[in-house]
Parts: structure tokens; sequence; C-alpha cells
């Protein structure tokens, strides 16, 4: 009897080794995907205003991030009041929460080239596989990757990148 109790719980954990395993490969947050170039999207603003790769003519500065983290609004803040510096750039920030917080941050912001979009069930985030919030990604007018950071980025760094 205990021999076989043996077997049953050393079956079960080989199985959920087998199966913790499978997850961490298959899942798209457990790693980063390399990309170089952005892919289709179609992502939708507060208004309900559907926006694709096509609609971005400039190169694109996109940041996804969430409204509770402090790291992210920080970024936003940066990157907003500095927009002017930012020529020839769209800056878009993507949610996967829409959340009243977002609509207050796209309301606070208005400027042509910001844009707060909304991922619904985390589309692009996982075909560019941004694990980290505030996670950037900066495209060239080609929509060729040209630089990816995770977490929080002093504007000045980001600056002397496009600059």
């Amino acid at each position: 009897m205990k021999k076989s109790l043996a077997v049953l719980v050393l079956t079960l954990i080989t199985i959920l080794l087998v199966f913790m395993i499978y997850y961490i490969i298959q899942n798209p947050y457990a790693k980063e995907k390399s990309i170089t170039q952005l892919p289709e999207f179609d992502l939708v603003d507060c208004d309900g205003n559907l926006y694709s790769k096509g609609d971005f003519c400039n190169s694109k500065i996109m940041v996804f991030y969430n409204t509770e983290c402090d790291y992210c609004l920080d970024e936003i803040h940066s990157l907003v009041t500095n927009i002017e510096e930012l020529k020839g750039y769209d800056v878009i920030f993507i949610t996967t929460k829409n959340s009243d917080h977002s609509l207050m941050l796209s309301n606070s912001y208005i400027h042509p080239r910001i844009f707060f979009l909304y991922d619904n069930n985390e589309v692009l985030k996982n075909k560019l596989g941004a694990v980290n919030n505030p996670t950037i990604f900066i495209f060239a007018t080609s929509n060729k990757l040209d630089k990816r950071y995770n977490g929080a980025l002093p504007i000045s760094t980001l600056l002397d990148e496009i600059n």
C-alpha cells in the first residue's frame, strides 16, 4: 500500500512538473519575444475609435502601462511633458485595463501625437512579448523595431536614443 501511494505521489509530481514546464514554454509572459517589426494590430481609444498600424505615419514610441503602476504614470508624465522634443514620433500609451483612470489620463493629455489606447485581450502585448510595465518600444517609420526597454526609462536616455 505504501509503495503504491509513493508511486502515485511520484507520478503526480512528474505530471505537475511536465505541465509547469510546458506552461512556461507556451506562456507569452514567461519570456520576451524577439521581434524586429511592428505586427498588425487593432486597438481602441476611450471613445471606441479603432486604430491599426496603418493609422500611424510617424515613428512610434509605444508604452505598455498599468494605471496602478507609479513607474508607468511617471513615464507617461515624462513623455507627455517632453512631447515637443519628440518631433517625428507618435507616442502611443497602451493599457490592457480599460478603466476610469485611463479615461482620465486620455482626457488630461490631449495632443495630436499622443494616443491612449486599449489592448483588448492583450493581443498586441502578447505579440510583442511585453512582459513588464512599463515596456517601451521605439519603432521607425518603416515599423522596424529600433529599441526596446523593460521598465522605467529616464527621458534623457530616450531623447539621446532618438536624436
